[in-house]
Formats: C-alpha cells, sequence, structure tokens
C-alpha cells in the first residue's frame, strides 16, 4: 500500500515539475460573423518567465494550426512574430503562417483584449487562405480571409502538452512591451508605497538633523 502511495505521490510532483513555468489558456465560444460555432476547443500555452509562445493548438471549421514537427519536411509552419497588449499579464498575441508550396498558404493573427472576469479574455482570430507559391492552378484557390471571436481563459496545465513542447520547431520569439500602455492596478499600488517609504525616510533624516 505504501509502496502505491508513492508512486501516486511521484507522479504526482512529476506533473507539477513538468507544468511548472507555463500558463495555459484555453480558446471557447469561436464562431465567425456568420454566427458558425466551432466545436473543437483551441489551446494556448505561454511560457512564464518571457510570455513566449510555447505550444498552440488553433482550430477553425476548415483549418488546424499547430507547431510543426521538427521533422516534417512538408508543411513550412512558422510563428512569425509574437506581442502583446498586455504589461505582465494575459495571453500573448501571435501570427503565423502555414506554407505548404504546392496547396496553400495559411496566414492567422490571434489578438486578445481583457476580458469581463479574472483571468478570462476576449480575442479575434483572423485566418487568410491563398494558393501556394508553387500551386499549378492558383485560380482555383483557396481563397478566404475570415475573421473569427470567442473567449479565452486560463485553465490549469495539461503536463502531457508541457511534455512534447521539445518535439516541435517553435521558434523563441520575446513578446514586445509596450511602455506607454497603463500599469496595472497593483503595480501603482506597490510604486504608491515605495514613493511613500522614501518620504517617510527623507521625512526622518531631516528631523534627526
Amino acid at each position: 500500500m505504501f509502496k502505491k502511495m508513492g508512486v501516486f505521490f511521484a507522479g504526482a510532483l512529476l506533473s507539477l515539475s513538468a507544468s511548472a513555468g507555463y500558463v495555459q489558456y484555453a480558446l471557447y465560444d469561436l464562431h465567425s460573423g456568420s454566427g458558425i460555432p466551432v466545436d473543437v476547443t483551441s489551446t494556448l500555452i505561454i511560457r512564464e518567465e518571457d510570455k513566449s509562445v510555447a505550444f498552440f493548438s488553433i482550430y477553425t471549421n476548415n483549418d488546424w494550426f499547430h507547431p510543426q514537427d521538427r521533422d516534417d519536411g512538408y508543411h513550412r509552419n512558422a510563428l512569425i512574430e509574437t506581442t502583446t497588449s498586455f504589461t505582465g499579464a494575459g495571453p500573448t498575441n501571435m501570427y503565423m503562417r502555414d506554407i505548404s508550396p504546392e496547396e496553400h498558404t495559411k496566414q492567422m493573427w490571434l489578438l486578445f483584449s481583457e476580458g469581463a472576469a479574472a483571468n478570462t479574455y476576449n480575442f479575434t482570430l483572423r485566418v487568410q487562405r491563398r494558393p501556394g507559391p508553387e500551386a499549378p492552378y492558383p485560380s482555383l484557390g483557396p481563397w478566404a480571409d475570415v475573421t473569427f471571436f470567442g473567449t479565452a481563459r486560463q485553465v490549469d496545465v495539461d503536463p502531457s502538452l508541457v511534455e512534447s513542447i521539445d518535439f516541435y520547431d517553435i521558434r523563441r520569439d520575446i513578446p514586445y512591451y509596450d511602455p506607454t500602455q497603463v500599469p496595472e492596478p497593483a503595480s501603482l499600488a506597490l510604486l504608491g508605497i515605495g514613493v511613500l517609504s522614501a518620504m517617510c525616510t527623507r521625512r526622518r533624516q531631516k528631523t534627526k538633523t
């Protein structure tokens, strides 16, 4: 019995260590402007240390965007750039393209904005499809430019997804933080406490002199 409990706790610790350092978001209620819902839930995993994209699996009715396997020489999936609309909080915005030379060129923009509840965010997902650079009949398509909408929520990190991150080829782009954005309330509170402490210290020094 004790041996089984030891195995259980060891597995739990390994799961926690594998998930540490990552934040996972689930993308729900995906629908286009026409109101057509997407049944599959998409996933985005961000590294806590620098908010770079570690893993993504984004579904629409016609497309599936995911990292390229390191051994996959056919699809040229490429995470071109990442950025963020938040100063240290929230999911990271991203843009990627998927090139299959003889078939298609797909581009995907995923942009987040703050939601109404804590750890909840609204997002827009724009998907553009064009014929590949070596398509024999480019006039036949595919041609499409669709924007989807939905809600993202922070969820528990899936250890199995974290373990598979090293098998994919994602360029590790560091998000850009806009220094002109208004800091979060917590940051402002900490700044105010620091300023108040400095003022009290200076007043005490003047009183002693």
